[in-house]
C-alpha cells in the first residue's frame, strides 16, 4: 500500500511541475513576441502580421496602437512586417524546440532542468 501511495504523490509531483514548466515556457515565448521600434512596443501575433498585410495591400497608410494604446503611423510597412514576421517566427522556432525537449522529460527533474 505505501508503494501506490507512493507512486500517487510521486505522479501528483511530477503533474504539478509538468503544468508549471508548461506556464514558464508559454511565458516565456509571449515575452519574446514582441516588437519595439520607436518607442512603441507590439505584441506580435498572427492577426497583427495579418492587418499588416492587408493595409500593405490596399496602399493604405499603417497606423497602429501599441500594447500601451499609443498610436503610431508606420514609415516603411514593408520592413515593419518582415521585422514582426522574424519575431513571430523566431519566438514559435525556439518555443518549440524547448516545448519538443520538455514533451520528452519524464522525470521531475528533467523538467527543472529545461
Amino acid at each position: 500500500m505505501e508503494s501506490q501511495l507512493e507512486k500517487a504523490l510521486e505522479f501528483a509531483n511530477y503533474s504539478q511541475t509538468l503544468q508549471n514548466q508548461k506556464n514558464i515556457l508559454y511565458k516565456q515565448y509571449q515575452d519574446r513576441c514582441y516588437h519595439y521600434v520607436d518607442g512603441c512596443a507590439f505584441e506580435v501575433t498572427p492577426e497583427l502580421i495579418s492587418f499588416c498585410n492587408f493595409m500593405l495591400e490596399k496602399g493604405k497608410p499603417l497606423v497602429l496602437l501599441d500594447s500601451n494604446n499609443t498610436p503610431m503611423e508606420v514609415e516603411d510597412a514593408q520592413k515593419f512586417i518582415d521585422d514582426i514576421v522574424d519575431v513571430y517566427v523566431q519566438s514559435t522556432n525556439r518555443y518549440l524546440i524547448k516545448y519538443q525537449n520538455f514533451k520528452n522529460d519524464k522525470t521531475v527533474e528533467g523538467l527543472l532542468d529545461l
